[in-house]
């Protein structure tokens, strides 16, 4: 997520547009997004791969249960060390099959309803894309709430709906 240090391109959706995000008040990143939006439709994350910091926040969301495969050590924003191709292709290829094939699953991710997803935005602009969203209020110049029952509901009012 944002502002992580060792996490290699660290943002959270855009780090042009976006500097933090919450549901229900969680700090979390693209992966938690993502684990919300499949918790939705009871789908469970099960596997990661990327850099340790993303396989770091992913635990730390989901418990132990998921299987990670880090393939890269972050070094800073812009640098990292890295497996060889061939063998972050085997690590990624064998945590997959462990994944799929142990079916001991960390439950789906599924915010307690009411749901809120807070962001703070870069700057106090990018507030007005906003303005108007059934569901999503303006609360100062550089944060937006959505609120909704189900990730989802709010997620679709918040990204995709004008």
């Amino acid at each position: 997520m944002a502002g992580t240090p060792d996490g290699v391109m660290c943002h959270t959706v855009s780090s042009e547009r976006w500097y933090n995000a919450w549901i229900n008040d969680q700090l979390v990143g693209e992966s938690g997004i993502e684990a919300a939006i499949c918790g939705t439709f009871n789908t469970p994350v099960v596997f990661v791969a990327g850099d340790s910091a993303t396989c770091r926040e992913v635990t730390d969301l989901l418990g132990p249960k998921v299987v990670t495969a880090p393939v890269k050590e972050g070094l800073g924003r812009y640098s990292a060390r890295t497996l060889n191709h061939a063998d972050a292709c085997e690590m990624i290829e064998a945590r997959v099959k462990q994944a799929l094939t142990t079916r001991d699953w960390p439950a789906p991710y599924k915010p307690a309803s009411p749901v809120t997803f807070t962001v703070e935005l870069a700057a106090p602009d990018h507030a007005l894309a906003f303005a108007g969203r059934t569901g999503v209020e303006i609360v100062d110049a550089r944060k937006v709430v959505a609120r909704g029952d189900t990730f989802w509901e709010l997620w679709d009012r918040f990204w995709y709906r004008t």
